[in-house]
């Protein structure tokens, strides 16, 4: 069984990871991170939705949508994210449970392993808790005398 040490380690190292791939994710060329790009589902004759990728750089009035065929070779790419919008988005994610669930699994088991609710609820002088403890030690002794 690895120590506490180990496992909170790990989970830091864990969370630094998720924030670095976010950054780089973001910092990507690709049509969804380019600050121009626009994606349009139309419906074809058959009913089946399809999209297209358009760039809104020039796009007067007068002028047609271009269709955007490779963002990499686009003079005009301008990531849409900041560095500040990306560690926005992570810390939303981190504060909520269900979504931290659903995007990171595996961020969210070290969390359970390290969960310490019975120790915080002992230093904690509130009347609920200490009803809980005791709650707990009651059951805890009985189970002791009846093995």
């Amino acid at each position: 069984m690895k120590s506490p040490g180990i496992i909170y380690r790990n989970y830091r190292r864990i969370k630094r990871k998720i924030l670095y791939e976010m950054l780089v994710e973001s910092r990507l060329v690709l049509h969804k991170n380019c600050f121009y790009g626009c994606t349009l589902y139309p419906r074809d004759l058959n009913g089946v939705e399809t999209s297209i990728l358009i760039c809104q750089y020039k796009n007067n009035d007068d002028d047609p949508l271009d269709i955007c065929t490779c963002p990499r070779d686009c003079n005009a790419f301008v990531n849409k994210w900041s560095k500040d919008t990306i560690i926005e988005n992570y810390n939303k994610i981190m504060d909520n449970d269900d979504l931290k669930r659903r995007f990171h699994p595996d961020l969210y088991a070290y969390e359970w392993v390290l969960d310490k609710d019975l120790d915080d609820a002992k230093k904690s002088p509130k009347m609920v808790n200490k009803v809980i403890v005791y709650i707990i030690s009651f059951l805890e002794h009985l189970l002791r005398k009846r093995s």
